[in-house]
Parts: C-alpha cells; sequence; structure tokens
C-alpha cells in the first residue's frame, strides 16, 4: 500500500485491531496514532466523527453507529 491512509482506513484499520466497538474518543486516540495517516486541519477529531458519521449513515456503509458515539465495523 502507498504511504498515505485515509481517515476510513485508519479507522476500520482500529477497529479491526481493538475486535469491539470504540467509543469517539477513543476511535479518534487510535487514529491520530496511525502510521501514514494524512490529516490536516485544527479539529481532526471533529474531521474524523463528521466522516464516520456520514458513512454510518449510509446503506452500504462501512461503519454502524452502536451507541452513543460509539463505531463498530458494519457487518457484510
Amino acid at each position: 500500500m502507498s504511504g498515505s491512509k485515509t481517515v476510513k482506513q485508519a479507522a476500520a484499520e482500529v477497529l479491526r485491531r481493538e475486535g469491539r466497538p470504540l467509543p469517539l474518543d477513543e476511535l479518534v486516540a487510535g487514529v491520530m496514532n496511525t502510521e501514514g495517516l494524512r490529516l490536516s486541519g485544527k479539529t481532526p477529531g471533529a474531521t474524523i466523527s463528521a466522516q464516520l458519521d456520514v458513512d454510518a449513515k449510509k446503506p452500504d456503509g462501512q461503519f454502524e453507529l452502536v451507541g452513543r458515539k460509539t463505531f463498530a465495523l458494519r457487518r457484510a
């Protein structure tokens, strides 16, 4: 894989590694520590949250909201 990852790729990696749904704050911390992540801006947590929220609302999205600001990988 090339040197940069998207927020969604990093979030999926963190959720697979942890093997359980994660509250947003833990997920953001894991994503921010992902090697190769390219993310800029003053509020990366808000950026990550927004991207996951949008994805979770899609019927074919990769993520699902399983509790208040708690995300999991959607099961196929």
